[in-house]
């Protein structure tokens, strides 16, 4: 077919009345007829219906393109809103924050902003702190803790610090600082929260002094004063090997007994003084309980130097010590022990405190060094201690009893009982050894109670079987300890019921140092074994340092003049005379007067011309077992 077409009917619409006009327009001086014709071509035809179709794509994707510029628009408002509003949230939360909070330059640490709590917290103005660096502020911060921060902000890592500082009125505090890295104002920057720590580091601090340090005297304990040997110890030959004092009181029970506990701890703090004051910076003073302290010295020290380092502490403790209003005097023992190989911090300790024990047992004021002999000496301490518990219980004590008897006659007025112990090793431990330890452990209480027990029920025996010629009474020693006792008067009233025996048959000798300490709680103990009937006698009398008007108010019976008297008193001189006044002293007050430790007939003489009735030693007769003196009482034998 020919591409001419059947030309269109002449009134139908042009299929493209836009395309048709412009046509037209163009065609204009050709003639409407050649526009008819043109636009009635096929061809013209279809490529006016593919312009048509262009524009129709084109319009559509202006819509798609229109809408989604303005939908791109609309989303980068919001963005841009939402921006502004995160912005204005985060500088909020910064600047009401209750937290302290800083803003400072990475590299130069110098502050950019600081919220209301950090400018409150510091206490300086908003402007002075933002004319700072963040070390500045913290004066108290180290050059390494400055170069870490600016280190964290160059790497763009978090940190965290803890810096000292003072704040603007002076007062010392102390800050946890966490930084993280932030954009602030469009350039890299560190947000710093502060934390004060200041109350926590003190409560710290507080408890480890509480747990390392006494809380009476502020000295070391024995946790730290150990801590520190060991490092002495660790530190092996890069110094002199390491040297400890053991120090001991003298005399320090008697004042507090006497004074009571508050005089006590006030000369445990002036004693703390005194070591402090007397010892070298170098040195480790601690108190380690009660009356004990131990020394460390300087690992400078030359060898050799510790006996002298001692005699200083001797002569310290030596001065008198002004306690409740009143001059006491402690002297102390001191235990010398240097590190001996392969010896660690406890044994170090120990041998120092052998050696102590080896001072007090010379005398008293004294200073020894540690040799392994001491060490064997308190390992058998130790043993007996283990032993002596279970000494009643096995069967080991004794009761050993020395007679009372009238100077005139020889008759035995009455006995005293002495405990004794037969251990299945050792034989017989002499009383000088085994009532100390006693005492010191508190085993005292034990051992006097079974005593008591079986004084009482000898005593009865006695008088069930010999009738008019057993003793009148059983004296029988009370120590501080058992006195102290609450159930000390239960006790005696439980004896007496259990025995039969009346309360006069029973006299308990306590010491005069336990007379006069804390007078009102011994008066009231003594007044209940009196409304006992118990007898009571004052042991010792003479060497103590008791005041003649309490003596009047105690419910004392027997005045016991001591040994050291009775040694001089058949020579004249000072002795007789002492002895006299004593004896004057028990007439005035109607006391009974037995005097002590007579062993020569000279003695025993002057006594009696001074007006003594009755007393006892070994020239009147030795302590010996029950048996024995059932069978001289049964003789009725004078001494």
């Amino acid at each position: 077919m020919s591409d001419a077409a059947t030309p269109a009917p002449p009134h139908a619409p042009p299929r493209h009345p836009m395309l048709a006009r412009q046509v037209r327009r163009h065609l204009a001086p050709g003639g409407q007829g050649a526009a008819d014709g043109l636009l009635a071509n096929p061809a013209v035809l279809r490529f006016l219906d593919a312009v048509d179709a262009a524009y129709r794509d084109a319009d559509r994707e202006g819509v798609v393109l229109s809408h989604s510029l303005e939908t791109m628009s609309a989303e980068l408002l919001a963005r841009q809103a939402q921006l502004r509003r995160s912005a204005e949230a985060y500088r909020l939360l910064f600047e009401r924050n209750p937290m302290p909070m800083l803003v400072h330059a990475p590299d130069t640490l110098a502050l950019l902003a600081a919220n209301d709590a950090a400018v409150a917290h510091y206490g300086w103005r908003r402007e002075e702190l933002l004319a700072m660096t963040l070390a500045e502020l913290h004066a108290g911060a180290t050059t390494a803790d400055a170069h870490a921060a600016r280190e964290a902000g160059a790497e763009g890592r978090a940190y965290t610090a803890e810096w000292h500082y003072r704040s603007r009125a002076g007062e010392p505090r102390c800050a946890e600082l966490t930084g993280h890295g932030i954009t602030w104002e469009g350039a890299p920057a560190r947000l710093v929260l502060a934390v004060d720590v200041t109350e926590r580091r003190g409560m710290e601090a507080r408890l480890r002094q509480q747990a390392f340090h006494d809380g009476l005297t502020g000295l070391a304990n024995r946790a730290l004063f150990t801590d520190r040997v060991e490092h002495a110890l660790a530190r092996g030959g890069r110094a002199a090997p390491p040297t400890v004092l053991f120090l001991d009181l003298d005399g320090f029970k008697r004042v507090n007994d006497s004074l009571g506990h508050a005089a006590g701890d006030e000369l445990l703090r002036q004693v703390a003084g005194r070591l402090v004051a007397t010892l070298r910076g170098g040195d480790t003073v601690a108190r380690l309980g009660g009356d004990e302290f131990a020394v460390l010295l300087d690992p400078v020290t030359p060898e050799g130097a510790a006996d002298e380092v001692a005699g200083r502490v001797l002569a310290a403790l030596g001065v008198p010590i002004t306690v409740a209003g009143r001059e006491v005097r402690v002297g102390g023992s001191v235990g010398i022990a240097t590190h001996r190989p392969g010896a660690t911090a406890g044994d170090l300790l120990r041998d120092a405190d052998a050696a102590m024990y080896a001072a007090k047992a010379g005398g008293r004021g004294r200073a020894a060094r540690f040799d392994p002999e001491m060490h064997r000496r308190a390992v058998e301490r130790l043993e007996l201690e283990a032993d002596l518990r279970h000494a009643a219980a096995r069967g080991e004590l004794r009761v050993a009893y020395q007679p009372v008897c009238d100077l005139a006659t020889g008759a035995v007025r009455g006995v005293e009982a002495l405990a004794r112990w037969e251990h299945p090793r050792h034989g017989a431990v002499p009383p000088s050894r085994f009532v100390p330890l006693a005492e010191e452990t508190g085993l005292i209480e034990d051992v006097g109670r079974w005593v008591l027990g079986q004084a009482c029920a000898d005593l009865a025996a006695w008088r069930a079987t010999l009738g008019d010629r057993a003793p009148g009474y059983v004296a029988v020693n009370v120590s501080g300890r058992q006195l102290d006792a609450a159930g000390f008067v239960d006790d005696v009233r439980g004896v007496l019921a259990a025995t039969g025996l009346p309360g006069h048959a029973l006299t308990l000798e306590i010491t005069e140092s336990v007379i006069m300490r804390d007078a009102d709680a011994v008066l009231g103990r003594l007044r209940a074994l009196k409304a006992l009937g118990v007898l009571l006698a004052i042991d010792d009398f003479g060497t103590g340092y008791s005041s003649l008007s309490y003596l009047q108010q105690f419910p004392v019976d027997v005045l016991k003049i001591d040994k050291s008297f009775v040694d001089h008193v058949a020579v004249g001189g000072g002795g007789a005379v002492l002895v006299r006044t004593i004896v004057a002293l028990g007439e005035s007050l109607r006391l009974r007067l037995v005097a002590e430790g007579i062993e020569h007939p000279e003695q025993r003489n002057a006594l009696r011309a001074l007006g003594c009735g009755t007393g006892q030693g070994f020239l009147l007769g030795r302590p010996g077992p029950a048996p024995d003196l059932a069978r001289r009482l049964a003789e009725g034998a004078p001494a």
